[in-house]
């Protein structure tokens, strides 16, 4: 049934006048039933129809966060946390995206930008601790070779 949905709709966004904000439709329903590889070309059509959406801006990077495609990710949150400095979401997955890369530096200054924003954020602190935890293993490697 969800299937038989997602194709007429997917027909339907394509043949449409507001054609970017059906296909962004169609892309976060993909998302929340977590089929992130469809969600994403759909979010990445919509920034080639509207480049200026946040929206499905951020959620790409979200989906292909997902995807673990975190080189594709990278520009494109750089970008938002530069224009959206203020905007928890930006630091928390350039954090997790920087992690992704393996910059662990930069992701450890934008997650704890992120813990500040919103102290509470159980994703944010279990990601930063993780990152933590990750330096001091790397300490105690090299400090036993």
């Amino acid at each position: 049934m969800l299937r038989t949905r997602l194709t007429r709709w997917s027909t339907w966004s394509k043949t449409s006048p507001a054609r970017h904000s059906h296909i962004l439709n169609l892309a976060t329903i993909y998302a929340r039933e977590k089929r992130f590889r469809p969600s994403a070309d759909e979010y990445r059509e919509t920034l080639r129809l509207d480049p200026a959406n946040d929206l499905a801006r951020i959620s790409l990077v979200k989906a292909l966060t997902a995807l673990a495609e975190f080189d594709e990710a990278l520009p494109l949150i750089q970008d938002y946390a530069r224009r959206k400095p203020a905007d928890f979401d930006a630091h928390y997955l350039l954090g997790s995206v920087y992690r992704g890369v393996g910059q662990y530096a930069a992701a450890e200054l934008e997650l704890k930008r992120a813990v500040e924003m919103d102290p509470n954020h159980y994703d944010v602190r279990y990601n930063l601790g993780f990152r933590l935890g990750e330096g001091r293993k790397a300490a105690g490697s090299s400090a036993a070779s």
